[in-house]
């Protein structure tokens, strides 16, 4: 724990602006030290503490133990923000409640799902979840995020990155599977703008026959 707090007041003395940590419940179920490592946190001078409540040895494996993260709130003074497990508005409202906790952070669940913040902050505010964004939404940022890639690396590497991101932004898609070997073919943005404005066509036209069926 010293290197702990050695750390911390390294952050603190070298920082401008406030600074956070981010702690696991512990290394396993055994040796939780989270509650020992945030008080060290607040003694250091940390303006607040994120709480991944699981172990490491439990990797992302399992359900997080949100009962850590209200043991800390209530062990410390300065702001503890619940980590695990939250991917939509009502799993966040409840941990607010549940842990007391100050705020929420999303991780794995913003992967290919940005909007997910979006539908998490209007359901606090009003206690209704977002609509889900479109088809044409997605495609939209799928682009938008390729051209930003672009930016820093060259095209064929943007592409190349982008591959894994496209499995995650086309999850749940009808026909997805069969999409996403198409767009690992790709090697350039031209043929992604045009494989999905494809992929569009052909879901309206399918609505269009659905509906027309009714």
């Amino acid at each position: 724990m010293g290197q702990v707090r050695a750390l911390v007041e390294a952050a603190v003395a070298g920082s401008k602006q406030p600074v956070t940590i981010k702690l696991r419940s512990g290394w396993d179920e055994l040796t939780k030290v989270f509650i020992e490592a945030g008080k060290i946190a607040e003694e250091a001078g940390a303006a607040a503490v994120t709480l991944h409540a699981r172990t490491r040895s439990g990797q992302f494996a399992g359900k997080a133990c949100w009962d850590d993260i209200k043991k800390l709130k209530e062990a410390l003074r300065i702001p503890v923000i619940g980590n695990g497990d939250i991917t939509n508005g009502p799993e966040a409202a409840r941990m607010l409640k549940e842990t007391g906790c100050d705020a929420v952070m999303i991780g794995r669940a913003a992967l290919g799902n940005p909007w997910v913040f979006r539908e998490i902050n209007h359901f606090l505010e009003t206690g209704r979840e977002y609509p889900q964004p479109t088809y044409e939404e997605k495609a939209e940022l799928i682009l938008e995020h390729a051209r930003l890639l672009a930016r820093t690396d060259d095209e064929d590497r943007a592409i190349l990155k982008m591959r894994g991101i496209l499995t995650r932004y086309t999850r749940g898609w009808i026909g997805g599977g069969v999409l996403r070997r198409k767009m690992f073919a790709l090697n350039d943005f031209g043929g992604l703008k045009d494989l999905l404005h494809e992929y569009l066509a052909g879901r309206n036209i399918s609505d269009q026959r659905t509906s027309e069926t009714e």
